[in-house]
């Protein structure tokens, strides 16, 4: 099993080259709708906001306490990525990205 140091430094090197991904990438990239209806100004707060979920519920079980209660089923997810995508809506590209890298930490 690996320890937390080794842990800690995979996801390090995993956002770092996340955060290399977005580095050339234009406002009008961000925008464009590739992704059936979402653009990468959809998908990156839905990241955003899981990484946030899952920080929360990680820090409440370090507590003893039980994780974020998040509910089952297609519907409830399609609800928490909206939640997600709508709360990111009227930032820019780079508070957009800004705020993913911000969640990795």
């Amino acid at each position: 099993m690996p320890s937390k140091a080794e842990i800690s430094n995979q996801l390090h090197d995993v956002f770092a080259a996340f955060d290399e991904t977005f580095a050339g990438i234009t406002e009008t990239q961000m925008l464009r709708q590739d992704f059936d209806e979402w653009s990468l100004m959809d998908i990156i707060p839905h990241v955003t906001g899981w990484n946030e979920v899952m920080g929360e519920s990680l820090e409440r079980v370090g507590r003893g306490e039980s994780p974020v209660r998040i509910g089952s089923g297609v519907e409830i997810f399609d609800a928490w990525n909206e939640k997600f995508v709508a709360k990111k809506r009227p930032c820019s590209p780079s508070e957009v990205v800004n705020d993913m890298l911000v969640s990795f930490q």
